[in-house]
């Protein structure tokens, strides 16, 4: 599963409102061996930057995917900014020590107030970065964000957000240009992965479809179109009965919210 997908819909997010932030291995090390914590690492980060959840001309970032070792380490809410300063006077002796020594000027920053929050995600093994050492930051208008995936459980997954998640991927992957596609199919796996989803269904009134059905008498009621084909199972026209507000947003299961359509514009209905 797409990983921007799922901890955006646990934390009530749009996708462009996460970001993915993959830690160094050896740098995660380092501060910890030095005595230093990982969320201070993570918290504070310079004003501007690639870095910086609210950057001033990208969506700001309301959830952090910390990522250690190819694995989802946490998950964290972005609450706001907790306190201004430099990525000197903002951080512990230990941290500060860790910069100078590695000859980082000192620069504008911003200690974030964040919070952990609950993801089936959390321990979870990541895939899509490799190859990709120098990248540490995905945010949506990235050009790999909707290629990280993580393997967890599917279960409680719907049908319909399957097919949401790929209908957004889809849009990003037609913002790249054919090279990049190119080269992204050259390595990509032929067969496709199978999961298991969770479906939730209405038990629809027969005699509604038949009353619709029957008023519209083999035309399309949007586009006046006779049915595009006649089923070869009773031989009756082809159309599909639409409802005008959608069953799963409060709309009845009745004739006058029924509405019989070609295929073309049943498709148009849901996605024009």
């Amino acid at each position: 599963m797409v990983l921007a997908s799922i901890v955006a819909r646990e934390g009530g997010v749009l996708p462009d409102r996460v970001m993915l932030l993959r830690h160094s291995s050896s740098n995660v090390q380092d501060v910890l061996a030095r005595g230093g914590s990982l969320e201070e690492y993570t918290f504070v980060q310079p004003t501007g930057s690639k870095y910086d959840f609210l950057h001033q001309d990208k969506a700001a970032i309301e959830v952090v995917v910390v990522i250690i070792d190819d694995a989802v380490h946490g998950v964290f809410r972005v609450l706001g900014v907790k306190q201004e300063g430099t990525t000197y006077s903002l951080v512990s002796d230990i941290l500060r020590q860790r910069d100078r020594e590695r000859g980082k000027p000192e620069r504008p920053a911003r200690r974030f107030e964040m919070v952990p929050i609950p993801s089936v995600t959390i321990g979870q093994p990541v895939r899509g970065w490799e190859r990709r050492t120098r990248t540490p930051v995905q945010r949506s208008d990235g050009g790999f964000f909707w290629e990280i995936e993580v393997a967890v459980p599917v279960d409680g997954i719907s049908a319909a957000e399957l097919q949401e998640d790929l209908e957004r991927a889809v849009s990003q992957a037609l913002l790249s240009d054919h090279e990049v596609r190119a080269a992204r199919l050259a390595v990509a796996a032929s067969m496709p992965r199978r999961v298991a989803v969770t479906s939730l269904a209405f038990i629809r009134n027969p005699d509604v479809i038949a009353e619709v059905l029957t008023r519209a008498a083999g035309t399309c009621e949007r586009c006046n179109a006779p049915a595009p084909f006649i089923r070869r199972t009773d031989g009756t026209p082809y159309l599909e009965v639409h409802h005008n507000k959608r069953l799963a947003d409060g709309g009845a299961d009745t004739v006058e919210n029924a509405v019989a359509l070609c295929p073309n514009c049943h498709r148009r209905a849901h996605y024009g």
